[in-house]
Order: structure tokens, then sequence, then C-alpha cells
């Protein structure tokens, strides 16, 4: 199936919701595809329509969104190129076939970007690896599969020249660790091309990939392109049509956003206010929402893996935690929903256990609603 660029516009519309407040930034990814030419197009295929002998791998950007404010589409597509150029390298093979590692409003754009880039014949594979976006390599379900080795990490340098790293891990969580400190240094500027995941031929993709993930982001984005859209509709929609329990937890007032950058990730805090009861609830975020309190309540009222998402009755959209999306919001009314997971990506054991530790890292050491 060829996606037009108004297909693609869609898929960053939906992705932003179902996102979970990460996978890069709505404003820059609808600035990026303005950019691209009206009638560029890629081929999307089904996990059922690619040939098993067909070279794969996983393209995305890693670091944190606010260091990857203001890229343009030329900025991404150098990235992609030399990443890709670069991977293929190393791999020893041509690749044919990539899809994404998450979904987000720029993530998910990303492979589908990657026929603009390097000019090349290639096919984006209709799924992902969680269904959302995350903050760690380790939490995709790739990542239990598919070898990670090797990583590529590329841009253009604080110089001005081409460089690309690659890195050879034994598993995803390493390949974390590693990529996560380069992509945070001076020398590639915080936000990079990352290229892993790859594979001389896709017969182990059906095991890896949560399939019909783009589609579906598709479907949402064309949902809510199509006439503003409350958040009941909202729910109801993806709850019917996208088959994922979705449940609002609170509509109020933004009354504030706490972000620092450290360590290649955006860490912050989302505090509303209840509309109806005045209660106050906090979103703990590592880029990604992760868990999420009521003050009325001693226990997390969402936690990852599922999705804590915004959206907006008054703009019809959803945004991300990057600074340009969410400020604008401030002071007033929202609404938060959960999202539940998608069975693959919540009963997968390594997945829970990363999401626990990170969640732990930021703060909380209680039980989890998935214990």
């Amino acid at each position: 199936m060829l996606y037009t660029k108004e297909d693609i516009t869609n898929v960053a519309i939906g992705g932003a919701l179902l996102g979970s407040g990460g996978g890069g930034s709505f404003t820059e990814a609808l600035s990026v595809l303005s950019d691209a030419p009206a009638d560029y197009q890629v081929n999307v295929t089904s996990i059922d329509g690619l040939d098993s002998a067909a070279s794969f791998a996983v393209v995305a950007f890693l670091g944190s969104p606010s260091a990857g404010e203001n890229l343009t589409l030329n900025d991404i597509s150098l990235a992609l190129d030399i990443t890709i150029w670069h991977l293929s390298r190393v791999a020893g093979y041509a690749i044919g076939a990539y899809a994404p590692a998450e979904i987000g409003p720029m993530n998910t754009i990303i492979p589908l970007l990657v026929p603009y880039a390097t000019e090349g014949d290639i096919v984006v594979v209709d799924g992902d690896g969680a269904g959302r976006a995350v903050p760690k390599i380790e939490q995709v379900t790739y990542a239990g599969v598919l070898p990670v080795s090797p990583v590529v990490l590329g841009n253009k340098g604080a110089d001005g020249d081409n460089l690309a790293i690659d890195l050879m891990v034994p598993n995803a969580t390493d390949a974390e660790n590693l990529a996560r400190a380069v992509a945070a240094g001076n020398d590639l500027g915080g936000f990079v091309g990352i290229g892993l995941f790859s594979t001389p031929d896709s017969s182990n993709l059906p095991e890896a990939i949560l399939p019909g993930t783009i589609g579906q982001a598709k479907e949402l984005g064309a949902f809510m392109a199509a006439g503003k859209r409350s958040t009941s509709d909202i729910i109801s929609f993806i709850s019917s049509n996208l088959q994922r329990e979705t449940t609002l937890i609170v509509q109020g007032t933004l009354q504030s956003v706490t972000q620092t950058t450290s360590g290649g990730f955006d860490v912050g805090q989302v505090v509303i206010e209840d509309s109806q009861t005045g209660d106050t609830y906090t979103i703990y975020n590592l880029n990604e929402n992760l868990i999420m309190y009521n003050s009325a309540s001693p226990a997390p009222v969402v936690a990852a893996p599922d999705s804590i998402c915004y959206y907006s009755d008054d703009t019809g959209t959803s945004f991300s935690n990057a600074t340009a999306d969410i400020t604008p919001y401030l002071n007033k009314t929202i609404s938060v929903m959960k999202v539940a997971a998608l069975p693959k990506f919540a009963s997968d054991q390594g997945i829970l256990n990363s999401f626990k530790s990170t969640i732990k890292s930021i703060g909380y050491a209680g039980k989890l609603p998935l214990d």
C-alpha cells in the first residue's frame, strides 16, 4: 500500500496521542512533514505481505526530545542517510525493509522518510515494537527475538563532518546504556539517528513485531483530522476501532510542567487539577509518561506499560512532553486517558521488568498495577 504525504501526516497525528507523551515532538513532526514534497509516497506492507527473505532493520531517532527540537527535514534526512549507509556497511548487506521502534509523532514517521533520505527502493513494515513510545531500547518486543547488534548512531558531528559510530553489544540493555551516553555527548548534538535489530532475512520478524500499529495510528489520525472530536469520541474510537481499552482518567487544568534534561532524557513532572473534584494528578515522565498519581489515592492510578495519553478538546489534537508541544496548554483544560498496552507487549516479562526498574529509577519503589 502506498502512503501519501497526507497518510504520513495522519500517522503523526495518531501517533502523538498513542505515544504516551513521547516518541518525539508532534510540533516538529508536522514541521518536518510540511517540507516533504506534495507527491511524496512510501510503500508500506503488512507483515504477512513481506517476503521472509527480505533484509530488515529498525530505524529511529534517539535522545532528548528537547535536543531534537527545531530539526528540519534535511537534518533528519542527513542523519538517516549516514545511519543507514553505515549500518548496511557494518551489517554486510543492503537493507530492504524498515520499521519503527515505537509509536509516537516523530519516531513512527522516521522509517517512512527513509526513501526520501536515501533515494532507495525500500518498504516499511506496518508494525512496531511497543504500540506506544518507550524510554529504553530493551522495552521493545524486538529485543527478545532479534539480535540488537550492530547498533549504529549517525548524525552530523560538531565539526560539520558526517559522523557514524557502531556499537557491538550483547543485549539491548547494554545498547541502551552506551547509545544513550554517546547521543548525550556534544559530538552528535544530543539527538541522533539509530539503526539496530538488523537481520539478513525476516523469518523471525512475525514473532518480534506488533503488527498493524502504523496503520492504527494512521486510522486514528484520519479520524482526528476529519473534524474536531470530543474526548469521549476519541475514547470510543480507540476502544472500538483499534480494540484497545481506553478510559478517561482526568479532565482538568494543566497547572505546571517541570522538565530537565539529563543523560539523554527529558525528566519531568506534569500536574493537572481535576475540574470536577479539585484533586491533583501528577504524571512522572522519562521522555514518555510512565506513572500517574491522584492526590486522593495512595496507589498509582496508571503505570507503564499502559499508556498515559494527552488530548485537548479545544484544539482537537494531542501532544507530547516536548517543550514546544506541551507549554501552549499551560493553564488550559486537557484530558488524560489510559490506553491499555497491547497484550503481546504487556505479557513480555523482560519488558515488564525493565519498566519496573525504570519507574523505580525516577523515585517509585512500591507495587505496580501489573505486579
